[in-house]
């Protein structure tokens, strides 16, 4: 077999430590060697075969044909064989052979727990934790892991177990967030939660948590994304609009808005939630285009009436508040008392002609009562302007 070389070199900034990773492929099997250099602490990593550990992990059962066992730590070493079915280990310490009494047999243990830290015996070595303990030992290894893959690995295994508790999906979601040493090894995780398990408001609220503590708008934009379709108690909407809320980049912020807007209806206190995030918008163009959309695909009910025309209110643009308006007046139906409310929003307008524009779109739905006609006169008293006065008032004359 053509021999395969792969290398792998990064920083972790963190901690200050240079790793690198490199993996032999050769006819006989594989070789792997593992280098971690940082602030004058060397540690080195070299096998080959198939290397199993005891289960108590404190010596090597077996290690295959041909294979071996070699680890560094600074002035330590260790390299283990097998000769003819018996595990020999020898020991150095600063180049000087030690015995493997109980001194020795420490280091070797040592050695073991950082094999098993950084992927030796992986697939065995998982096997053996759930065997011993379930679920719930496979989620306490993860925090003594250093390997990224190895890690990711252990999540695959228990998010496909078929018994894993509400308690156990709240230990793994916290765990991601400790673990787990980037926002888009958490993202590839919370992308293979099931549904299933979310569908339990503790888990959800967890998951929630785990999505606030992301860096990224993107990463939380995408995070929220995979449950804003699922069913939500009221606490964790409220934990998933906060969210967003806290998003600085406004277009990840209206295309979270658009999408929970796009599942249908809103519950009243889900409305008001709403019109309180699209207030905060910056953008009048981002603000209306989510404004249209919750008018026109949501029920109003009365005690949101007036927070609409608050909201409506708040944007500067003349001719988008009057868009905004007119979508209401044609996809619902008001009371009397509403009516006035939408007649006094002419006081937002800023020019004569705006706010003689205004009444008359009114004009043509409103119900012709007493109490209106008086709200109508007494606003259309604030155009000064003559001509624009004129026109407003001989349109219900």
């Amino acid at each position: 077999m053509k021999p395969e070389y792969f290398v792998i070199a990064f920083c972790l900034i963190l901690t200050g430590a240079y790793l690198t990773y490199a993996k032999h492929q050769h006819a006989f099997g594989n070789e792997s060697t593992i280098v971690i250099n940082s602030n004058g602490f060397n540690e080195e990593i070299n096998y080959s075969g198939k290397i199993v550990f005891s289960d108590d992990e404190t010596s090597i059962k077996s290690i295959s044909k041909g294979g071996y066992l070699k680890f560094k730590e600074n002035d330590w070493q260790l390299k283990a064989d097998d000769k003819n079915g018996l595990i020999t280990y020898d020991i150095m310490d600063n180049g000087n052979k030690m015995a493997i009494d109980s001194s020795g047999m420490k280091f070797v243990v040592h050695a073991i727990k950082e094999c098993i830290a950084w992927g030796v015996d992986a697939d065995g070595r998982m096997e053996r934790v759930y065997k011993s303990g379930g679920n719930l030992a496979l989620i306490n290894a993860l925090g003594n892991l250093k390997n990224g893959g190895i890690k990711n690995m252990y999540f695959q295994k228990l998010l496909q177990s078929d018994s894993l508790s509400s308690d156990d999906l709240l230990l793994l979601l916290k765990k991601a967030s400790t673990v787990l040493d980037s926002d888009d090894n958490r993202l590839e995780l919370f992308k293979k939660f099931s549904p299933v398990f979310l569908q339990d408001s503790s888990v959800m609220q967890t998951y929630l948590q785990a999505v606030e503590g992301l860096g990224s708008d993107y990463n939380k934009s995408t995070a929220l994304k995979l449950v804003l379709n699922l069913p939500m108690n009221e606490t964790c909407f409220s934990k998933a609009t906060d969210i967003i809320n806290g998003l600085t980049d406004e277009n990840e912020k209206a295309n979270l808005l658009k999408f929970i807007l796009s599942k249908g209806q809103l519950s009243e206190p889900r409305y008001g939630r709403m019109l309180d995030l699209m207030t905060g918008f910056n953008d009048d163009f981002q603000k209306e285009n989510l404004l249209m959309q919750l008018i026109v695909q949501t029920e109003l009910s009365a005690n949101n009436f007036d927070k609409l025309l608050d909201a409506i209110g708040r944007i500067r643009d003349d001719r988008l508040k009057e868009d905004l308006y007119q979508k209401m007046i044609s996809v619902h139906r008001f009371e009397d008392q509403q009516w006035e409310s939408l007649i006094g929003q002419v006081s937002h307008f800023d020019g004569d002609p705006e706010k003689s524009h205004f009444l008359i779109l009114v004009s043509q739905k409103m119900p012709r009562t007493e109490a209106i006609k008086n709200a109508y006169i007494k606003e259309a008293k604030l155009i000064n302007d003559n001509t624009e006065y004129g026109k407003a008032m001989r349109v219900i004359e």
